[in-house]
């Protein structure tokens, strides 16, 4: 069994929350018998058929106004979405 990070090692408070929600779960599972699983998706993306994606997501957002725009932020990383298909056959 994989264990949690403690959450107040989570860089932000939204992880921090993430991270005590998970902990809150596996514990009332262990103490009513019953298994949980805790699955970190990531960044869901759209959905590959469709192409639908949340329109709100602030990922999207960001792509959408670069696009618009024609100009983008420096950023160290990239954007890596799952589709939301394959995350949930996954799941």
């Amino acid at each position: 069994m994989e264990t949690l990070p403690e959450p107040e090692r989570c860089a932000s408070g939204y992880g921090a929350t993430k991270g005590e929600a998970e902990l809150l779960a596996w514990q009332e599972g262990r103490e009513l018998g019953m298994a949980v699983s805790v699955v970190r998706a990531g960044a869901v993306g759209g959905q590959l058929r469709s192409g639908w994606m949340n329109d709100r997501d602030y990922r999207w957002l960001v792509l959408r106004a670069c696009v618009e725009s024609g100009l983008h932020p420096a950023l160290a990383g990239s954007f890596r979405w799952a589709p939301v298909c394959h995350v949930a056959r996954a799941v």
